[in-house]
């Protein structure tokens, strides 16, 4: 007998793999980032919408700090801060 196991539900319950890619890229930049996992995707909708607006790469990058440090992540560098943007990039907007 076979019995198949469906796949569990993030928080949110909208698992999708560009979500859970993101939120593991993440957590490879910083486990802090991903503590709580559906504020790390809003802040990622909020880089997406700075980059549809046209900010320049500084401003985009400046957000991204102000919005991921503190709490669990009380000093995020430059560096974080350009691999959380690349990762929206890449598997959020």
């Amino acid at each position: 007998m076979t019995v198949t196991v469906a796949p569990a539900e993030v928080e949110s319950g909208t698992a999708t793999p560009d979500r859970e890619a993101f939120v593991a890229a993440l957590t490879a930049i910083d486990p802090g980032l991903t503590v709580n996992a559906d504020r790390a995707v809003r802040r990622a909708d909020d880089i997406c919408l700075d980059i549809e607006q046209g900010k320049t790469d500084e401003q985009v990058l400046r957000n991204t700090e102000l919005r991921f440090e503190g709490g669990n992540v009380p000093d995020l560098s430059a560096d974080q801060a350009r691999e959380i943007v690349d990762a929206a990039r890449s598997y959020h907007c």
